[in-house]
């Protein structure tokens, strides 16, 4: 379980503090810009007007809100190397369907985990005109929308709470290769400033990616690799 803490500087006079609910434990924070470090018991609900003493350089208070929330922060999964990586897609959910050179392969993109793995030909089972491919293991008998190197990539690459995953690029690649171009994803929120670099293409050519229908795992495909991260 994570928390979500919002930090609003307002210019209020000194004021009390409403401890509505307490609970055994201790969240430690770090004041960022102030550099000072504050201990938050867990559990507690904040309401309104805190005095927080450590924050002596600050000439106001914080309005401290404390918001517990299921997978707040995002963790990087898995990454596996499958060479020639063709093609990916979702179900409604977020198990990912991919198609390579090699067969077909299922992950369950909340864990990380490879749940299916079959040496084929899928391209019987596929539909280029809808971009579409019959379902395996666990999927059989559904319909799989894919994306990647037969046909554009749609995958969503926002989610309803804010989170974004987007491309950057071509840039230069980083010493001591800056004459190479390469693509970089981020994973970013404006609102809570959060701005993370997931992975660059380089020598392996960018297929697809973006969020899965919940919107809580995201996923990156190359030609050689897949990587997965989750946020429960």
């Amino acid at each position: 379980m994570s928390y979500l803490l919002e930090f609003i500087y307002i210019g209020i006079p000194t004021g009390s503090h409403d401890i509505l609910e307490k609970a055994p434990g201790r969240l430690s924070l770090n004041a960022g810009k102030w550099g000072n470090r504050l201990d938050v018991p867990i559990g507690w609900i904040i309401s309104h007007q805190v005095m927080l003493p450590t924050f002596d350089q600050v000439h106001g208070h914080l309005n401290l809100r404390i918001r517990q929330t299921a997978g707040l922060m995002w963790k990087h999964r898995n990454t596996y190397a499958i060479g020639g990586l063709e093609n990916i897609g979702f179900d409604q959910a977020d198990t990912l369907t991919v198609l390579s050179s090699q067969g077909v392969g299922l992950f369950n993109c909340l864990t990380g985990e490879r749940i299916f793995r079959q040496v084929v030909s899928w391209w019987e089972n596929y539909e280029p005109m809808a971009g579409t491919v019959s379902g395996y293991g666990i999927l059989e008998g559904s319909t799989i929308r894919v994306c990647g190197l037969e046909a554009q990539d749609f995958m969503s690459k926002e989610t309803r709470d804010g989170w974004i995953i987007e491309c950057t690029g071509p840039v230069p690649d980083d010493p001591p290769f800056e004459k190479c171009q390469v693509s970089k994803i981020f994973l970013t929120h404006l609102n809570r400033g959060h701005h993370e670099f997931i992975c660059q293409d380089g020598a392996c050519e960018l297929r697809a990616f973006g969020f899965s229908v919940t919107g809580n795992s995201l996923v990156v495909a190359t030609s050689c690799n897949l990587i997965i991260w989750s946020r429960v």
